[in-house]
């Protein structure tokens, strides 16, 4: 059982003092008692992160009561509609670990296009919050992880549909991720899983509506807000602080701003404050920056000009949101201090500080946008009710007799907004006073049903080498739609295959990359099949790749970030190389390791695993240790044996790792041998027995649901044989010996496995259909998909190579 990690409070305002520094709002304690709700509908400033992390989860977490401990799941997945409020929401959440002296129980990983922290795969027992955003969250929701090698797929989605909290901050700019999120939570309740699951969705513009989907028709329980409970004390400061509307109209629409249409807009600015530009797009924002360095050059006010937008490498970006955040309320200054000599600072910025962004202005200056949009943006302005004189701009863009377009919302959702905002023109408004006007309705365009799910967990590639594009499920506007881009040099035609991205790439729209006017640049994708960088025409990119450009073609700008007409060369921030993660390669691990050594490495940190989750119960606990002692025996097959080159007086030793010195042989997957040996010996009539057999084949994600031929794939000058599947015949019997035994644990009779006999095993369960009274591998991997589900099923799949990651790493030391 959990036992209880760190310090015992008191109560939970201590605890909650201890971590901020500051006591809790009424409403952050209500979260911390009780059942939790759906909705936390909580005006902007209100400190939602800290509601969400340490109210509803962390005191839960860390509770002296054991049954909320175990009723509370130990994975926190903090999702968020962009990548600039992960990086703030992580520094927050491990300062609050720090100050409570849980850092090291309760670890904080990251994901994020181009920055994935792969921590948590192999800590399944581990308290961990994972941030990230949606793009990264849904899509390994959904089985089809963007930013990662297909191969870990099933794990990461194993991880984050069971035994997990999903906390969905800023709802308003999910788009069809919310249908995504809603639907997603339904099949868990209507699901197999494992542990305790809960999802809570947070905005301060939510709508009961936007969670009525077509598999979740309840109405959802929401936080009341109470005006006379909540709207007292600091609190109440925030949401009541005043700033004034007014109306800002330009002449004409465009994808660029003007050098007068610049100049109207800094006269905006006061001296010694913060003022706040947020346009629509990266493109306009781009040509308003561009603009204002030529007017403040003629101009003997010189404020800091920043431009913030989410098209920068991170290095560049870390630095803008150091400057960005240097004026937040816990930060060196407020949106009005005064310094001699100084002018104060214009943020030119998107989206990306519209929601979650912890900085104030005294001055807001916006174009038109859907009001939930628009709420949050004016949450920027006096957000700690400091500045006595606070103004608000909205620009309107006319269009002679046109009506006019705000790229890329919806013109319906913009034309609502702008009748709100004229209502409200020349008055002081509130973050309190604008929650008194309802939120429109949504329109989900795509949802996920059901059926999706389960065609998703198949992982095999097509004839063409590809998979199911989910993107329509994790976001909707299509400019929305990224792909990372990172920038390497090289000498010869192609690039090496270990030129791997290193946290240093850059999400841009993908119709940037795919529309031939706008991008020349050769694109190259890796070939997981292959193990190479393969060059694609620029049609076959799709949202979610991690695309490989040349440092001597263009395309960024370290001043405004993503820059497609740009030819200047890219300077590449990495030159690190990256293990390659190919289909028919094994990792070289530098040292070697007898085969029965590994495998006792692999049981004991299994047992370790499952002795500290307790729910999953003692018949896939058997199975889960019978995969652990059986995971390699098909290492012992000479295909894999023959590619070691073993020290003198070893030539019969058995070795399960190797250091890559020996020669690559024909294609072979030794977890698909195993499983054909496990079927072989046991027959395919017990579910047990099946179920050991799937989770040995999937403990490197290259085996699963399909065991299918591979045929356009050469290793060296050999192509791969035609009359097998994944390196074994399906004509002619293979065989070795068994070197391992299972070892089973509580209920459930084991399978049988003779240690140190030979078995022969042949490749024709990959045929469609019974043979031979045999049962082919489809139809095993769907029966047990109808008795576990895809959730559960997929989670035993991440113990089980979390089990052998650990063990392979513990060899590496």
């Amino acid at each position: 059982m959990n036992k209880n990690p760190g310090q015992v409070y008191a109560s939970f305002e201590e605890f909650f003092c201890k971590a901020t520094g500051h006591d809790p709002y009424p409403y952050q304690k209500r979260l911390s008692e009780g059942d939790l709700p759906d909705i936390v509908n909580a005006p902007t400033g209100a400190g939602k992160t800290e509601a969400a992390v340490l109210a509803m989860w962390l005191w839960r977490r860390t509770s002296t009561d054991e049954s909320i401990r175990d009723n509370t799941p130990r994975r926190l997945i903090y999702c968020l509609p962009m990548r600039t409020l992960v990086e703030q929401t992580v520094s927050k959440t491990e300062k609050w670990l720090r100050n409570l002296g849980l850092e090291e129980k309760v670890r904080v990983t990251t994901l994020i296009g181009g920055s994935a922290n792969k921590e948590y795969r192999t800590k399944p027992e581990q308290d961990m919050i994972i941030v990230g955003t949606q793009d990264m969250l849904l899509s390994r929701a959904l089985n089809r992880g963007y930013g990662m090698s297909a191969y870990a797929w099933t794990q990461e989605f194993g991880l984050v549909n069971n035994d997990c909290m999903w906390i969905m901050d800023e709802i308003q700019l999910m788009h069809n991720g919310l249908a995504t999120s809603v639907q997603m939570d339904a099949f868990r309740q209507a699901g197999k899983t494992c542990g305790p699951y809960k999802t809570v969705w947070m905005s301060a513009t939510a709508n009961t509506s936007w969670l009525k989907t077509v598999d979740r028709r309840s109405e959802p329980s929401v936080l009341k807000w109470d005006e006379k409970k909540d709207g007292t004390g600091e609190l109440g400061k925030r949401i009541k602080a005043p700033k004034q509307l007014h109306i800002m109209g330009f002449e004409k629409t465009g994808s660029s701003y003007t050098k007068k249409e610049a100049k109207e807009i800094m006269a905006k600015h006061k001296d010694g404050t913060t003022t706040l530009v947020i346009t629509n797009t990266v493109s306009r924002a781009q040509s308003l920056y561009r603009e204002m360095l030529k007017v403040q050059g003629a101009s003997e006010r010189e404020p800091e000009i920043i431009l913030v937008h989410s098209r920068f490498r991170k290095t560049d970006r870390d630095e803008k949101m150091k400057s960005l955040l240097s004026i937040s309320h816990e930060g060196q200054e407020s949106s009005v201090a005064q310094s001699e000599g100084r002018h104060g600072m214009i943020i030119v910025a998107t989206q990306v500080v519209e929601a979650g962004v912890d900085i104030s202005s005294a001055t807001l200056i916006t174009e038109m946008a859907p009001w939930q949009s628009l709420v949050q943006r004016f949450g920027r302005c006096n957000r700690y009710g400091e500045a006595s004189d606070a103004n608000i701009y909205v620009i309107t863009l006319k269009s002679g007799n046109k009506s006019p377009k705000y790229p890329p919302y919806d013109d319906a959702d913009v034309e609502r907004s702008a009748e709100i905002v004229y209502k409200n023109k020349g008055t002081a408004i509130s973050a309190m006073s604008i929650q008194s006007e309802k939120m429109p309705d949504i329109t989900h365009e795509h949802v996920i049903r059901r059926p999706h799910i389960m065609d998703l967990f198949d992982t095999t590639p097509d004839a063409h080498g590809s998979h199911t594009d989910v993107s329509r499920y994790v976001r909707s506007i299509e400019n929305t739609r990224d792909v990372n881009v990172f920038w390497r040099e090289w000498k010869k035609n192609t690039p090496i295959p270990n030129m791997g991205e290193d946290g240093d790439s850059c999400s841009v729209p993908v119709w940037d990359i795919t529309d031939s006017k706008k991008n020349k640049r050769s694109t190259y994708l890796y070939d997981h099949v292959r193990g190479e960088w393969s060059r694609i025409s620029q049609r076959d990119v799709k949202p979610g790749q991690t695309i490989l450009l040349r440092c001597d073609e263009g395309g960024y700008s370290k001043k405004e970030g993503w820059s497609p007409e740009s030819s200047a060369y890219v300077d590449p921030i990495s030159d690190k190389q990256k293990t390659s993660d190919s289909l028919g390669q094994d990792p070289a691990d530098h040292k070697m390791v007898t085969l029965e050594d590994h495998t006792a490495n692999v049981v004991g940190e299994m047992e370790i695993i499952l002795d500290k989750i307790h729910y999953i119960d003692k018949p896939l606990k058997s199975a889960l240790l019978d995969a652990a002692a059986l995971h390699d025996i098909g290492k012992a097959h000479e295909l894999f044996q023959n590619r070691i080159v073993k020290p003198p007086g070893h030539k019969d030793t058995i070795y399960a790792k190797y250091n890559g010195s020996g020669p690559r042989g024909p294609f072979f997957r030794h977890e698909a041998a195993s499983s054909l040996a496990i079927l072989e010996v046991n027959g395919d009539q017990d579910l047990e027995t099946n179920l050991v057999a799937y989770i040995v084949s999937t403990h490197h994600g290259k085996v699963g649901m399909a065991m299918r031929p591979v045929h356009y794939v050469r290793l060296g000058k050999k192509p791969v044989r035609k009359d097998s599947v994944l390196g074994i015949s399906t004509h002619k019997q293979d065989e070795f010996r068994v070197i391992c035994k299972p070892r089973s644990a509580g209920e459930g009779k084991g399978v049988d496995m003779p240690c140190q006999e030979t078995v022969r095993i042949r490749a024709d369960r990959a045929r469609i259909g019974s043979m031979d009274g045999k049962k082919s591998w489809l139809q095993i991997v769907q029966e047990l998909l109808s008795r576990h589900g895809p959730f559960r099923l997929a989670y035993l799949e991440s113990v089980m190579r979390a089990a052998d990651q650990r063990a392979s790493e513990g060899e590496r030391a």
